[in-house]
């Protein structure tokens, strides 16, 4: 009876997850991301991070477009806001999933995010690079600003990564099929908490 039951649950989540539709094809060929990003209800932005994880976040959140690259920094997120606003409008809610790759978070760069939105909510995603590259400093400094804002918020990555390397690769950074699965839910239950969905 539990294998059954089981069954029949991954069958329910599989149906649910198939049945969100994904605004990554709504992009007509040829076009910059920031170009089919409207209509979006949520936007993220990221790195490698992020990109292993785009499918799932796109199964796990409604309305959502994902516009991620490797070894991208948060440095890039106000260039792709400001390319998103020229072309049309931001999305009501942006996740910044940048931290991996850059190690100073300062208040004046998260502000500068935050502005470039022009209005919207923002999630800033905490990071985990592995033992070797800690990023502490740097995830205490978006749970203050989170703290600190009305309109900011913060999904917590590293409490989880740090104590579930098996939700990672060997490098101890990007997320295997389990971790993906775990970062998206992540995503989607802060917005959900924040009542952003």
């Amino acid at each position: 009876h539990a294998e059954k039951a089981e069954a029949a649950e991954a069958e329910a989540e599989a149906e649910a997850a198939s049945a969100v539709p994904s605004i990554s094809t709504w992009a007509p060929t040829g076009a910059t991301p920031s170009s089919y990003a409207n209509g979006a209800s949520v936007l993220v932005i990221g790195d490698s991070v992020v990109l292993g994880a785009k499918a799932d976040l796109e199964a796990a959140i409604p309305g959502v477009y994902v516009d991620a690259m490797e070894s991208r920094g948060i440095e890039k997120a106000s260039v792709i806001l400001d390319s998103v606003a020229a072309s049309g409008q931001i999305p009501p809610v942006v996740v910044v999933g940048l931290a991996t790759n850059h190690r100073t978070f300062t208040d004046y760069i998260m502000q500068q995010v935050v502005d470039s939105t022009r209005g919207s909510t923002v999630v800033f995603v905490t990071a985990y690079a592995g033992e070797a590259q800690p990023r502490e400093a740097q995830n205490a400094a978006i749970m203050n600003f989170a703290n600190s804002h009305d309109n900011v918020y913060y999904a917590d990555w590293w409490s989880i990564a740090v104590s579930h390397y098996e939700l990672l690769y060997d490098d101890h950074i990007h997320l295997n099929p389990d971790g993906r699965r775990v970062y998206a839910n992540l995503i989607y239950t802060t917005l959900q908490g924040a009542g952003l969905l």
